[in-house]
Protein backbone atom coordinates (compact mmCIF):
# COMPACT_ATOMS: atom_id res chain seq x y z
CA UNK A 1 0.00 0.00 0.00
CA UNK A 2 0.99 3.36 -0.98
CA UNK A 3 1.38 6.49 1.18
CA UNK A 4 1.12 10.40 -0.16
CA UNK A 5 1.37 13.15 2.17
CA UNK A 6 -0.87 15.59 3.14
CA UNK A 7 1.82 18.52 3.70
CA UNK A 8 0.98 21.24 1.14
CA UNK A 9 4.58 22.38 -0.80
CA UNK A 10 6.68 25.11 0.87
CA UNK A 11 6.13 26.68 -2.50
CA UNK A 12 2.25 27.37 -1.66
CA UNK A 13 2.51 28.20 2.28
CA UNK A 14 6.02 29.64 2.62
CA UNK A 15 7.23 30.91 5.74
CA UNK A 16 4.97 32.83 7.88
CA UNK A 17 6.99 35.97 7.50
CA UNK A 18 6.53 35.55 3.62
CA UNK A 19 2.94 34.85 4.29
CA UNK A 20 2.34 37.47 6.56
CA UNK A 21 4.51 40.15 3.73
CA UNK A 22 1.81 39.02 1.16
CA UNK A 23 -1.27 39.64 3.48
CA UNK A 24 -0.06 43.04 4.01
CA UNK A 25 0.32 43.55 0.52
CA UNK A 26 -3.36 42.25 0.09
CA UNK A 27 -4.45 44.35 2.63
CA UNK A 28 -2.95 47.17 1.44
CA UNK A 29 -4.60 47.20 -2.21
CA UNK A 30 -7.65 46.76 -0.72
CA UNK A 31 -7.15 50.39 1.22
CA UNK A 32 -5.01 51.99 -1.40
CA UNK A 33 -8.08 53.97 -2.82
CA UNK A 34 -10.09 54.31 0.08
CA UNK A 35 -10.30 58.19 0.71
CA UNK A 36 -9.83 59.90 3.98
CA UNK A 37 -12.23 63.04 3.92
CA UNK A 38 -14.79 61.54 5.81
CA UNK A 39 -12.44 60.51 8.93
CA UNK A 40 -13.13 63.16 12.31
CA UNK A 41 -10.36 64.71 13.87
CA UNK A 42 -9.90 61.72 16.56
CA UNK A 43 -9.84 58.81 13.68
CA UNK A 44 -7.03 60.52 11.97
CA UNK A 45 -5.33 61.08 15.43
CA UNK A 46 -5.55 57.30 15.50
CA UNK A 47 -5.22 56.32 12.42
CA UNK A 48 -1.55 58.27 12.34
CA UNK A 49 -0.32 57.00 15.18
CA UNK A 50 -1.31 53.41 15.07
CA UNK A 51 0.60 53.95 11.48
CA UNK A 52 3.54 54.88 12.69
CA UNK A 53 3.98 52.31 15.09
CA UNK A 54 3.27 49.68 12.33
CA UNK A 55 5.63 51.30 9.99
CA UNK A 56 8.64 50.32 13.31
CA UNK A 57 7.05 47.23 13.20
CA UNK A 58 6.94 46.01 10.37
CA UNK A 59 10.90 48.01 9.71
CA UNK A 60 11.78 45.76 12.66
CA UNK A 61 10.58 42.45 10.55
CA UNK A 62 12.02 43.81 7.11
CA UNK A 63 15.48 44.37 9.24
CA UNK A 64 15.04 40.75 10.69
CA UNK A 65 14.71 39.65 7.23
CA UNK A 66 17.81 41.29 5.77
CA UNK A 67 19.66 39.93 8.58
CA UNK A 68 18.54 36.24 7.65
CA UNK A 69 19.46 36.96 3.78
CA UNK A 70 23.02 38.03 5.24
CA UNK A 71 23.18 35.29 6.92
CA UNK A 72 22.02 33.00 3.94
CA UNK A 73 24.72 35.01 1.54
CA UNK A 74 21.37 35.61 -1.03
CA UNK A 75 24.33 37.62 -3.04
CA UNK A 76 25.09 34.43 -4.43
CA UNK A 77 22.43 34.62 -6.38
CA UNK A 78 23.38 36.91 -8.88
CA UNK A 79 27.00 37.61 -8.06
CA UNK A 80 26.70 40.92 -6.10
CA UNK A 81 29.54 42.01 -3.96
CA UNK A 82 27.72 42.21 -1.15
CA UNK A 83 24.18 41.62 0.44
CA UNK A 84 24.30 45.36 0.38
CA UNK A 85 24.93 45.37 -3.27
CA UNK A 86 22.06 42.92 -4.11
CA UNK A 87 19.52 44.72 -1.58
CA UNK A 88 20.76 47.99 -3.64
CA UNK A 89 20.04 46.14 -7.04
CA UNK A 90 16.62 44.41 -6.12
CA UNK A 91 15.31 46.86 -4.51
CA UNK A 92 16.27 50.41 -6.26
CA UNK A 93 17.99 51.60 -3.04
CA UNK A 94 21.01 53.66 -2.94
CA UNK A 95 24.08 51.47 -2.31
CA UNK A 96 25.00 53.70 0.48
CA UNK A 97 21.55 53.13 2.15
CA UNK A 98 21.36 49.48 1.76
CA UNK A 99 24.69 48.66 3.25
CA UNK A 100 23.44 50.97 6.06
CA UNK A 101 20.53 49.10 6.14
CA UNK A 102 22.62 45.38 6.06
CA UNK A 103 24.73 46.95 9.29
CA UNK A 104 21.79 47.82 10.98
CA UNK A 105 20.30 44.07 10.42
CA UNK A 106 22.76 42.73 11.63
CA UNK A 107 23.45 44.88 14.50
CA UNK A 108 20.08 44.22 16.13
CA UNK A 109 20.10 40.15 15.06
CA UNK A 110 23.54 40.37 17.75
CA UNK A 111 24.41 42.65 20.54
CA UNK A 112 21.46 44.91 20.44
CA UNK A 113 18.54 42.72 21.15
CA UNK A 114 16.88 45.28 23.45
CA UNK A 115 16.63 48.22 20.57
CA UNK A 116 15.43 44.88 18.58
CA UNK A 117 12.62 44.40 20.93
CA UNK A 118 11.88 47.91 21.12
CA UNK A 119 11.42 48.44 17.30
CA UNK A 120 9.67 45.54 16.89
CA UNK A 121 7.04 46.59 20.24
CA UNK A 122 6.58 50.12 18.03
CA UNK A 123 8.31 51.95 20.85
CA UNK A 124 11.26 53.39 19.05
CA UNK A 125 10.80 54.60 15.34
CA UNK A 126 13.64 52.85 12.84
CA UNK A 127 16.40 56.27 13.04
CA UNK A 128 16.08 56.08 16.49
CA UNK A 129 17.36 52.42 16.58
CA UNK A 130 19.88 53.93 14.21
CA UNK A 131 20.93 56.60 16.52
CA UNK A 132 21.56 54.33 19.53
CA UNK A 133 23.38 51.25 17.31
CA UNK A 134 25.63 54.58 15.88
CA UNK A 135 26.23 55.88 19.81
CA UNK A 136 26.59 52.58 21.51
CA UNK A 137 29.52 51.38 19.04
CA UNK A 138 31.08 54.78 19.11
CA UNK A 139 31.97 54.21 22.92
CA UNK A 140 35.86 54.25 23.43
CA UNK A 141 37.56 50.65 22.94
CA UNK A 142 38.29 48.93 25.98
CA UNK A 143 34.80 49.69 27.47
CA UNK A 144 32.92 46.75 28.95
CA UNK A 145 29.91 44.95 27.66
CA UNK A 146 28.43 45.32 30.82
CA UNK A 147 28.98 49.47 29.93
CA UNK A 148 27.69 49.39 26.63
CA UNK A 149 24.61 47.75 27.19
CA UNK A 150 23.70 50.34 30.25
CA UNK A 151 24.22 52.91 27.37
CA UNK A 152 22.21 51.36 25.22
CA UNK A 153 19.62 51.14 27.71
CA UNK A 154 19.76 54.86 28.97
CA UNK A 155 19.12 56.03 25.19
CA UNK A 156 16.06 53.39 24.84
CA UNK A 157 14.71 55.23 28.02
CA UNK A 158 15.01 58.54 26.75
CA UNK A 159 14.08 57.25 23.07
CA UNK A 160 10.30 58.40 24.31
CA UNK A 161 10.97 61.58 25.26
CA UNK A 162 13.75 62.92 22.29
CA UNK A 163 13.70 62.37 18.62
CA UNK A 164 16.75 61.12 16.78
CA UNK A 165 18.47 63.91 16.81
CA UNK A 166 18.34 65.06 20.34
CA UNK A 167 19.47 61.34 21.23
CA UNK A 168 22.38 62.01 18.59
CA UNK A 169 23.17 64.41 20.59
CA UNK A 170 22.89 62.99 23.89
CA UNK A 171 24.99 59.81 21.86
CA UNK A 172 27.54 62.12 21.62
CA UNK A 173 28.01 62.05 25.46
CA UNK A 174 26.84 58.93 26.27
CA UNK A 175 30.35 57.75 27.90
CA UNK A 176 30.28 60.79 30.13
CA UNK A 177 26.92 59.55 31.68
CA UNK A 178 28.47 56.17 31.79
CA UNK A 179 31.41 57.13 33.41
CA UNK A 180 32.32 60.59 34.16
CA UNK A 181 35.62 60.62 35.70
CA UNK A 182 37.06 57.97 33.05
CA UNK A 183 35.57 60.07 30.44
CA UNK A 184 37.06 63.26 32.21
CA UNK A 185 40.04 61.72 32.05
CA UNK A 186 39.90 60.63 28.58
CA UNK A 187 39.12 63.81 27.20
CA UNK A 188 41.43 65.61 28.96
CA UNK A 189 44.37 63.15 27.30
CA UNK A 190 43.01 64.00 24.14
CA UNK A 191 42.68 67.36 24.06
CA UNK A 192 46.24 67.55 25.35
CA UNK A 193 47.55 65.58 22.70
CA UNK A 194 45.41 67.77 20.35
CA UNK A 195 47.08 71.20 21.71
CA UNK A 196 50.54 69.56 20.95
CA UNK A 197 49.34 68.36 17.38
CA UNK A 198 47.84 71.60 16.77
CA UNK A 199 50.96 73.89 18.51
CA UNK A 200 53.20 71.73 15.68
CA UNK A 201 50.90 72.02 12.94
CA UNK A 202 50.61 75.97 13.34
CA UNK A 203 51.64 78.24 10.62
CA UNK A 204 51.41 81.41 8.48
CA UNK A 205 52.23 82.56 5.10
CA UNK A 206 52.06 85.69 3.71
CA UNK A 207 52.67 86.57 -0.21
CA UNK A 208 52.77 89.74 -2.08
CA UNK A 209 50.92 90.11 -4.96
CA UNK A 210 52.45 93.00 -5.98
CA UNK A 211 49.01 95.09 -6.06
CA UNK A 212 48.93 96.64 -2.82
CA UNK A 213 47.35 93.68 -1.15
CA UNK A 214 49.12 90.41 0.65
CA UNK A 215 47.47 86.97 0.11
CA UNK A 216 47.60 84.40 3.02
CA UNK A 217 46.93 81.02 4.20
CA UNK A 218 47.32 79.95 7.75
CA UNK A 219 46.19 77.40 10.17
CA UNK A 220 45.64 77.94 13.81
CA UNK A 221 44.79 76.21 17.04
CA UNK A 222 41.32 75.74 17.73
CA UNK A 223 41.22 78.03 21.03
CA UNK A 224 43.35 80.84 19.13
CA UNK A 225 40.83 80.01 16.32
CA UNK A 226 37.95 81.19 19.01
CA UNK A 227 39.66 84.32 19.94
CA UNK A 228 40.08 85.90 16.50
CA UNK A 229 36.69 85.28 15.64
CA UNK A 230 35.61 86.22 18.97
CA UNK A 231 37.66 89.26 17.99
CA UNK A 232 36.16 90.06 14.84
CA UNK A 233 32.57 89.40 16.13
CA UNK A 234 33.38 92.35 18.69
CA UNK A 235 34.19 94.61 15.52
CA UNK A 236 31.23 93.40 13.23
CA UNK A 237 27.64 94.93 13.32
CA UNK A 238 24.90 93.62 15.29
CA UNK A 239 22.03 92.75 12.50
CA UNK A 240 19.52 94.94 14.70
CA UNK A 241 21.78 97.48 12.63
CA UNK A 242 20.29 96.88 9.67
CA UNK A 243 16.76 98.80 10.61
CA UNK A 244 18.94 101.80 12.28
CA UNK A 245 20.13 102.14 8.59
CA UNK A 246 17.11 101.36 7.24
CA UNK A 247 15.58 104.31 9.67
CA UNK A 248 18.85 106.17 8.20
CA UNK A 249 16.47 106.90 4.72
CA UNK A 250 15.14 104.77 1.99
CA UNK A 251 17.63 104.54 -0.85
CA UNK A 252 20.41 105.47 1.33
CA UNK A 253 23.91 104.02 -0.19
CA UNK A 254 26.64 102.86 2.60
CA UNK A 255 30.25 101.63 3.10
CA UNK A 256 31.26 99.25 4.45
CA UNK A 257 34.21 100.83 6.00
CA UNK A 258 31.00 102.52 8.16
CA UNK A 259 31.02 99.20 9.75
CA UNK A 260 32.44 95.68 8.55
CA UNK A 261 29.42 93.97 8.66
CA UNK A 262 26.37 95.54 7.66
CA UNK A 263 24.33 93.37 5.89
CA UNK A 264 23.23 96.18 3.64
CA UNK A 265 26.67 97.61 3.16
CA UNK A 266 27.76 98.12 0.08
CA UNK A 267 31.25 98.82 -1.52
CA UNK A 268 32.08 102.26 -3.07
CA UNK A 269 29.29 104.39 -2.70
CA UNK A 270 28.73 108.14 -3.16
CA UNK A 271 29.30 110.49 -0.22
CA UNK A 272 25.52 110.49 1.67
CA UNK A 273 25.07 114.15 1.29
CA UNK A 274 26.22 114.01 -3.06
CA UNK A 275 23.59 113.79 -5.16
CA UNK A 276 23.80 110.65 -7.75
CA UNK A 277 23.75 112.56 -10.80
CA UNK A 278 26.56 115.13 -9.82
CA UNK A 279 28.80 112.75 -8.77
CA UNK A 280 31.91 112.00 -11.28
CA UNK A 281 34.39 109.53 -10.49
CA UNK A 282 37.85 110.37 -10.43
CA UNK A 283 41.05 108.94 -11.88
CA UNK A 284 41.72 105.90 -9.90
CA UNK A 285 38.15 106.24 -8.15
CA UNK A 286 35.85 103.28 -8.42
CA UNK A 287 32.64 104.05 -10.88
CA UNK A 288 29.71 103.31 -10.56
CA UNK A 289 29.07 100.21 -11.89
CA UNK A 290 31.38 98.47 -8.95
CA UNK A 291 29.17 99.14 -6.50
CA UNK A 292 27.72 95.85 -5.05
CA UNK A 293 27.36 93.81 -2.40
CA UNK A 294 29.57 92.68 0.17
CA UNK A 295 30.35 89.11 0.43
CA UNK A 296 30.71 87.43 3.98
CA UNK A 297 34.55 86.55 3.41
CA UNK A 298 34.73 90.70 2.27
CA UNK A 299 33.20 91.95 5.49
CA UNK A 300 35.06 89.04 7.85
CA UNK A 301 38.41 90.77 5.65
CA UNK A 302 37.51 93.95 6.34
CA UNK A 303 36.72 93.29 10.34
CA UNK A 304 40.14 91.77 10.71
CA UNK A 305 41.93 94.72 8.54
CA UNK A 306 40.37 96.79 11.18
CA UNK A 307 41.17 94.16 14.19
CA UNK A 308 44.79 94.75 13.17
CA UNK A 309 44.30 98.45 12.73
CA UNK A 310 43.00 98.67 16.48
CA UNK A 311 45.47 95.80 18.41
CA UNK A 312 47.47 98.78 20.98
CA UNK A 313 51.16 98.45 20.52
CA UNK A 314 52.40 98.97 23.13
CA UNK A 315 50.46 95.54 24.48
CA UNK A 316 52.77 93.70 22.27
CA UNK A 317 56.65 92.41 23.66
CA UNK A 318 59.49 94.75 22.99
CA UNK A 319 61.33 94.25 19.76
CA UNK A 320 64.61 95.19 19.16
CA UNK A 321 64.47 97.18 22.70
CA UNK A 322 61.09 98.90 21.05
CA UNK A 323 57.44 98.07 21.03
CA UNK A 324 56.18 97.31 17.67
CA UNK A 325 56.31 100.27 15.94
CA UNK A 326 55.30 101.33 11.97
CA UNK A 327 57.53 104.28 10.84
CA UNK A 328 55.97 106.44 8.08
CA UNK A 329 58.18 108.61 5.88
CA UNK A 330 56.58 111.28 4.15
CA UNK A 331 57.68 115.15 2.96
CA UNK A 332 56.56 117.98 4.82
CA UNK A 333 54.02 119.09 2.86
CA UNK A 334 52.26 115.68 3.54
CA UNK A 335 52.72 115.30 7.40
CA UNK A 336 50.80 119.35 6.84
CA UNK A 337 48.12 117.47 5.16
CA UNK A 338 48.86 119.95 1.88
CA UNK A 339 50.09 117.11 -0.38
CA UNK A 340 48.47 113.90 -1.11
CA UNK A 341 50.36 111.08 -2.33
CA UNK A 342 52.85 107.93 -0.98
CA UNK A 343 54.28 107.33 2.01
CA UNK A 344 56.91 104.96 2.47
CA UNK A 345 56.67 102.33 5.58
CA UNK A 346 60.03 100.86 7.41
CA UNK A 347 59.44 97.58 5.76
CA UNK A 348 59.99 99.56 2.24
CA UNK A 349 56.21 99.26 1.43
CA UNK A 350 53.83 102.72 0.47
CA UNK A 351 50.74 103.91 1.90
CA UNK A 352 48.28 106.47 1.24
CA UNK A 353 48.95 109.69 2.75
CA UNK A 354 45.31 109.64 4.22
CA UNK A 355 45.82 106.64 5.77
CA UNK A 356 48.78 107.20 7.45
CA UNK A 357 46.86 109.94 9.23
CA UNK A 358 44.18 107.83 9.35
CA UNK A 359 46.30 105.19 11.30
CA UNK A 360 47.67 108.33 13.48
CA UNK A 361 44.09 108.28 15.46
CA UNK A 362 43.68 104.70 15.54
CA UNK A 363 46.92 103.22 15.53
CA UNK A 364 50.98 103.80 17.15
CA UNK A 365 53.01 104.93 14.10
CA UNK A 366 55.92 107.45 14.00
CA UNK A 367 56.01 110.02 11.05
CA UNK A 368 59.24 110.59 10.26
CA UNK A 369 60.06 113.49 7.67
CA UNK A 370 62.72 113.93 5.25
CA UNK A 371 64.62 116.38 3.71
CA UNK A 372 65.73 116.73 -0.23
CA UNK A 373 68.53 115.04 0.69
CA UNK A 374 67.00 112.23 2.78
CA UNK A 375 68.27 113.18 5.83
CA UNK A 376 66.03 113.24 8.66
CA UNK A 377 64.31 116.67 9.54
CA UNK A 378 61.74 115.82 11.93
CA UNK A 379 60.97 112.32 14.39
CA UNK A 380 57.05 113.34 15.43
CA UNK A 381 56.54 111.11 18.72
CA UNK A 382 54.36 107.97 18.75
CA UNK A 383 50.17 108.72 17.77
CA UNK A 384 48.54 107.54 20.97
CA UNK A 385 45.09 106.45 21.20
CA UNK A 386 42.17 108.17 22.65
CA UNK A 387 41.95 106.04 26.03
CA UNK A 388 38.94 104.38 27.03
CA UNK A 389 37.75 106.86 29.38
CA UNK A 390 37.95 109.93 26.72
CA UNK A 391 35.94 107.82 23.85
CA UNK A 392 33.31 106.78 26.84
CA UNK A 393 33.17 110.90 27.49
CA UNK A 394 33.48 112.15 23.94
CA UNK A 395 30.32 109.05 23.42
CA UNK A 396 28.17 110.69 25.82
CA UNK A 397 29.15 114.24 24.65
CA UNK A 398 28.61 113.30 20.82
CA UNK A 399 26.01 110.14 20.96
CA UNK A 400 27.62 108.84 17.91
CA UNK A 401 29.32 109.43 15.11
CA UNK A 402 29.44 113.47 14.83
CA UNK A 403 28.83 113.71 10.48
CA UNK A 404 25.85 115.73 9.28
CA UNK A 405 22.87 112.62 8.33
CA UNK A 406 24.73 109.82 9.85
CA UNK A 407 22.90 107.80 12.45
CA UNK A 408 25.77 105.48 13.39
CA UNK A 409 25.74 105.14 16.80
CA UNK A 410 29.26 105.97 19.43
CA UNK A 411 30.00 102.05 20.03
CA UNK A 412 30.59 101.64 16.35
CA UNK A 413 32.71 104.92 16.16
CA UNK A 414 36.32 106.10 16.36
CA UNK A 415 38.03 108.91 17.63
CA UNK A 416 39.52 111.99 15.20
CA UNK A 417 41.75 114.21 16.02
CA UNK A 418 40.08 117.62 14.25
CA UNK A 419 43.92 119.36 14.56
CA UNK A 420 45.85 116.34 13.05
CA UNK A 421 47.94 115.43 15.39
CA UNK A 422 51.31 115.68 13.19
CA UNK A 423 50.50 119.05 13.51
CA UNK A 424 50.86 119.81 17.33
CA UNK A 425 46.68 117.90 17.94
CA UNK A 426 46.40 116.59 21.03
CA UNK A 427 44.39 113.63 22.07
CA UNK A 428 42.19 114.82 24.18
CA UNK A 429 38.41 114.98 24.14
CA UNK A 430 38.60 119.16 23.27
CA UNK A 431 40.44 117.79 19.59
CA UNK A 432 38.64 114.73 19.59
CA UNK A 433 35.07 114.16 17.73
CA UNK A 434 33.52 110.28 16.95
CA UNK A 435 33.52 109.58 13.55
CA UNK A 436 32.40 106.31 11.93
CA UNK A 437 34.92 104.29 9.97
CA UNK A 438 33.33 105.29 6.70
CA UNK A 439 33.46 109.10 7.36
CA UNK A 440 36.76 108.90 9.35
CA UNK A 441 38.02 108.00 5.92
CA UNK A 442 36.75 110.42 4.47
CA UNK A 443 38.26 113.29 7.13
CA UNK A 444 41.44 112.03 5.56
CA UNK A 445 40.28 112.02 1.92
CA UNK A 446 42.20 114.75 -0.02
CA UNK A 447 38.95 114.53 -2.04
CA UNK A 448 36.91 116.37 1.12
CA UNK A 449 37.62 119.24 3.38
CA UNK A 450 36.23 119.28 6.81
CA UNK A 451 34.61 121.93 8.44
CA UNK A 452 33.58 121.29 12.54
CA UNK A 453 30.61 123.42 13.19
CA UNK A 454 29.98 125.23 16.31
CA UNK A 455 26.72 122.42 16.57
CA UNK A 456 29.03 119.64 16.93
CA UNK A 457 28.41 118.12 13.86
CA UNK A 458 30.99 117.62 11.26
CA UNK A 459 30.36 118.83 7.91
CA UNK A 460 32.04 117.27 4.72
CA UNK A 461 32.66 119.62 1.44
CA UNK A 462 34.43 117.88 -1.82
CA UNK A 463 36.87 119.43 -3.58
CA UNK A 464 35.95 121.20 -7.14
Amino acid sequence: MTSTTTEPPATVTGHVLVRFARAVEDALDRVEGVSCLSMSEGEAADAVLALTRAQARIAELRLRTVAQADARDVARQDASASTGAWLAHRTVQTRGGACADVRLATALAGEFEATRAALAAGAILEEQARVIVRAVRALPAGVSEEIRRKGEQHLLERAGEFNAAELARMGRHLFEVLDPEEADRRLGKKLAEEQRAADRKTFLQLHDNGDGTVSGRFKIPVLTATQLTRGLAAILAPRHQRAANAAGGAGRVMHPDRHPLGADDWQHPRPPDQPETSHQAEPGEPGEAERRLLTRPEKLGRAFVAFIERFPADKLPKLGGLNATVVVTMTLEQLRGELEGACLLDTGEHISAGAAFRLACEAGIVPAVLNTRGEPLYLARKARLFSEPQRLAMGLRDKGCTAESCTRPAWLAEGHHKIPWSQGGHTDTEDGVLLCPWHHHRAHDPHYTVEYLPTGTTRFHRRT
